[in-house]
């Protein structure tokens, strides 16, 4: 039996965030965060919301994650959490309060796990990403750093 090896996640960052207090519209920048993942042909895996009642305004948390085959081999993962806090309604559809987003990227190689069918394969997979595959991995990092520079520029306007 093949001996159990961790999936690899080459992290991005550890997470980009972004703060901002006043009014907006929780659904558009949804929607419009949806929209951006679709344009780049990101799938959307999970989808989470929770909505809370508090007394100083509700607290309001969606989750996202979505996943990009690049190759075979190669797989963009990002994970997005929505956090809003003192929402009160500002409008009919705008919102008043807190807006804190944070935004992880991982590369996630070997994602279809054919290189660890085997103690062979596994330590195979090993040499390969760590010696001759470094510098694809530095193109895909630099690919995947821009789309989420992107993300956070579409965030923030």
């Amino acid at each position: 039996m093949a001996e159990a090896v961790k999936p690899i996640k080459a992290y991005i960052s550890e997470g980009f965030f972004l703060k901002e207090k006043g009014v907006f519209s929780i659904n558009k920048l949804v929607e419009e965060t949806k929209n951006w993942f679709k344009y780049y042909n990101y799938e959307i895996v999970k989808l989470e919301h929770s909505h809370k009642k508090k007394d100083i305004g509700d607290e309001i948390e969606v989750k996202l994650k979505s996943e990009r085959e690049v190759t075979d081999f190669i797989k963009f993962s990002i994970e997005m959490i929505f956090r809003f806090e003192k929402v009160v309604p500002a409008s009919e559809n705008l919102s008043s309060g807190e807006a804190l987003i944070n935004i992880k990227a991982n590369i996630l190689p070997d994602y279809k796990k054919y290189w660890r069918m085997s103690r062979f394969k596994s330590f195979m997979y090993k040499i390969y990403t760590q010696v001759f595959y470094k510098k694809e991995m530095d193109k895909y990092w630099t690919r995947l750093y821009s789309e989420v520079q992107d993300l956070q520029i579409m965030l923030k306007e």
